[in-house]
């Protein structure tokens, strides 16, 4: 549904089974943290490969609304409509209006995008604008605590760290490639 494969595993018949484990990965490392994205408002950066993943997962799991915002407003569009095909009951849509506004409105925040993993990365927006009763949320790995999360906690936010979503992962990919669990290996 999402158009990306990330883990494939042989079959004894030869055969391949291919799956995408980021959206899964996702919202179980959210699940571990005791945060619940059900019925709220949430607020994505980022239309790209783990986007589209973390957009399915968060329709799938019942989100109230997903706004999205990316640098291609073309690729935001065809992702919302695409979310919207697959889950016409949830309200999805591609923000091109002033981000002030998004974030404001917004009780979830998600970045899927890679800004915040280099020192000179721009800010997705003024993180100053965070509030306490906002969640937010980033896939980045490394660095743990990207810009955006330290001023969410420094708000007083709830946060959720990308490794969560990459600690998810490895029983989902244990159980794609029918083995016993991988151990969660070291984020650096």
């Amino acid at each position: 549904m999402i158009g990306s494969v990330n883990t494939v595993a042989r079959r004894p018949d030869g055969s391949l089974v291919g799956d995408n484990v980021d959206g899964q990965g996702y919202l179980d490392g959210l699940a571990k943290d005791g945060i619940d994205v059900r019925s709220r408002r949430v607020l994505q950066f980022g239309a790209g490969g783990a986007g589209r993943a973390v957009a399915f997962s968060l329709a799938s799991a019942g989100v109230g609304e997903l706004v999205i915002r990316n640098r291609n407003m073309g690729r935001a569009v065809a992702l919302a409509q695409e979310v919207i095909r697959a889950y016409p009951e949830c309200v999805v849509s591609a923000s091109d209006r002033g981000v002030e506004e998004d974030v404001r409105e917004a009780n979830f925040i998600v970045n899927t995008t890679s800004q915040g993993m280099g020192v000179e990365d721009k800010l997705l927006f003024d993180y100053s604008m965070l509030a306490p009763h906002q969640i937010v949320s980033d896939i980045i790995m490394v660095p743990e605590m990207t810009p955006l999360l330290k001023a969410a906690k420094d708000a007083g936010c709830v946060i959720a760290l990308g490794k969560r979503m990459t600690e998810a992962q490895y029983p989902l990919v244990s159980t794609l490639l029918g083995i016993d669990a991988l151990p969660p290996a070291p984020c650096h």
